[in-house]
């Protein structure tokens, strides 16, 4: 999949999350934050050095729970020039010990040849508590994110697997706030993804091109 082949799909995706995009803006978190200027994510399944560029002194800066991600640059709404970046949550990949509600992956929908660029950046949330897959890439998100399920009588925001982020990015907190995303049928989808409005400036770099994942 190229870096942009996920943006006609993801435009009627985000239709229903257009009310909660312009809060998806990634807020520090109160408590020791660790600078993380590389790191892996995710490309079909593969791991990918992904380098972003240090924060100037002026510069906001993209916390995402104890990590201190680089700059945070304003981008308005999704290019189909820029490739994307998912913070998806919950995930196994990025966890500090009482950080759990930041626990996420990150994946990549592509590795562009002029690098480094700009990174769309999106949060993909988990809202069923049936899916418990680990997500390594981006077809998977989008896949799952045209899936839809009724939640029962039970259903509580503590069943949400997402609900830190949720919470943390979107300042929703309970199920009722979740009605923005319903479908018509009453059903809710199983994974959100929401647009944060900013981009990264990164360099992603596959270490072994030729390798199996």
């Amino acid at each position: 999949m190229t870096h942009n082949s996920g943006k006609i799909v993801c435009a009627l995706l985000f239709a229903g999350a257009a009310i909660a995009g312009d809060k998806a803006v990634v807020q520090p978190a109160v408590g020791h934050i660790t600078h993380k200027p590389a790191g892996e994510v995710f490309y079909n399944g593969k791991r990918i050095r992904f380098e972003i560029q240090a924060p100037g002194a002026t510069q906001r800066k993209l916390v995402v729970g104890p990590w201190q991600m680089g700059p945070k640059i304003a981008a308005g709404k999704p290019s189909d020039h820029r490739p994307n970046l998912y913070f998806v949550s919950p995930g196994k990949q990025e966890h500090v010990e009482g950080w759990e509600a930041y626990d996420h992956n990150e994946i990549i929908s592509g590795i562009p040849k002029d690098q480094p660029t700009n990174w769309d950046v999106y949060l993909a949330i988990v809202i069923d508590p049936a899916v418990h897959k680990d997500f390594q890439n981006e077809s998977e998100l989008l896949m799952e994110a045209q899936q839809s399920f009724r939640p029962n009588d039970l259903f509580e925001f503590e069943d949400i697997p997402g609900r830190g982020f949720l919470k943390n990015f979107l300042r929703i907190d309970s199920v009722r706030q979740l009605n923005r995303f319903k479908h018509k049928n009453g059903q809710l989808p199983r994974l959100i993804i929401v647009p944060s409005g900013f981009v990264v400036r990164a360099t992603a770099i596959d270490p072994n091109p030729a390798g199996n994942p």
